[in-house]
């Protein structure tokens, strides 16, 4: 999974589709498959999601439950947070699947150019030109004047031939012009140097971070994210460490806050109606009290199945409020509406109920 150009070279995605008549359930299958590539591929950074689940978490941005974020200005500070907290999180039950945001954010090699500024001048260069005269090399340079083709215009950037930037002992025999007329390879003018798999600079709100990331299993999100507070907390990171909860439980949260809202204003406006049909404050009172009353049915269910209070639980919670509601507001109203009944050579109309 995963097309050539958008895919890092030291990352892959692969799909397994289970059999459809087996003995174990997925996260049994997970649990064993996640240990014998541990055993066997030791150096693996594996994480283990299913489909619909990876897809709901790309599109909220948030791709794991727990995420730790750590903000501070120096590398070094995160570096040595990183490690504490992801190896602190790692011991809590029930949380796998743990990267520190170090190992897991280093990209391919790179490539040091250090100019000598003395020999260069000597040579006639000047750092910018050997500056741009290097980034040509490998990224190339945008033409001065642009392709017009059937009326729309085309930037075209030149790079050297493939011969020229296959390796690095080719970059280093290029051979660059000054603008003095001098001419001089690369080697002469600085020292390369090839440096190993540089971390990622990430950062969120221009303040820079490293995000220490988890999956669960056979855990509760809220009960695992509040145990693992009480752990980092027990660390006494220093002060200047700025932490954040991210992933699916700051998503989770959010969903709370905004339901409790919608909850708070959904009983204003039951009371509201209840007030307007009734034009008494018992009835409305005692209506909206037994509605509330009745979310105890719906914690006793959740503890009998077993079921973790969810967004799916919060809607259904208020979906039970508005129908008891509406149960009660029907009886007091005698279950009937009053309809009109002719009487007979009377000219009379008599309003009675059915």
């Amino acid at each position: 999974m995963g097309l050539a150009a958008v895919t890092e070279a030291n990352t892959g995605d692969i799909t397994v589709k289970l059999k459809s008549k087996r003995d174990r359930g997925i996260d049994e299958v997970i649990a064993d498959l996640r240990a014998q590539i541990k055993s066997s591929e030791p150096q693996l950074d594996i994480e283990f999601t299913q489909v619909l689940q990876d897809m709901i978490g790309d599109l909220s941005n948030a791709p794991e439950p727990i995420q730790i974020k750590l903000f501070n200005p120096s590398p070094d500070v995160l570096d040595d947070v990183a490690t504490r907290v992801s190896d602190t999180i790692k011991k809590q039950k029930g949380v796998v699947d743990v990267l520190d945001g170090l190992e897991n954010t280093v990209s391919g090699p790179a490539t040091s150019f250090q100019i000598d500024p003395a020999t260069a001048a000597r040579l006639g260069f000047t750092a910018e030109e050997l500056s741009t005269d290097t980034s040509a090399i490998i990224e190339g340079m945008p033409a001065t004047v642009p392709l017009i083709t059937e009326g729309h215009a085309y930037t075209i950037r030149i790079r050297l031939p493939e011969a020229n930037r296959s390796s690095l002992n080719a970059i280093e025999d290029t051979v660059f012009g000054s603008s003095t007329g001098h001419l001089s390879s690369l080697r002469s003018l600085a020292t390369v140097e090839q440096l190993p798999g540089q971390q990622e600079i990430r950062r969120e709100n221009l303040q820079r971070e490293v995000v220490v990331t988890g999956r669960l299993e056979g855990s509760d999100l809220g009960t695992s994210v509040k145990r693992i507070q009480t752990e980092v907390d027990a660390l006494h990171l220093p002060k200047t460490v700025r932490i954040s909860y991210g992933g699916t439980y700051e998503e989770q949260q959010k969903s709370f806050s905004e339901l409790t809202r919608v909850l708070l204003f959904a009983l204003v406006l039951v009371f509201a109606v209840l007030l307007a049909e009734f034009r008494n404050l018992y009835a409305p009172f005692a209506i909206l009290i037994s509605s509330v009353l009745s979310s105890a049915g719906v914690i006793a269910a959740l503890l009998i199945t077993g079921t973790t209070f969810s967004v799916a639980s919060f809607m259904g919670l208020i979906m039970v409020i508005g129908i008891v509601a509406k149960r009660h507001s029907f009886a007091g109203r005698g279950g009937a509406l009053p309809c009109r009944r002719h009487v007979p050579g009377s000219g009379d109309v008599e309003r009675k109920p059915p």
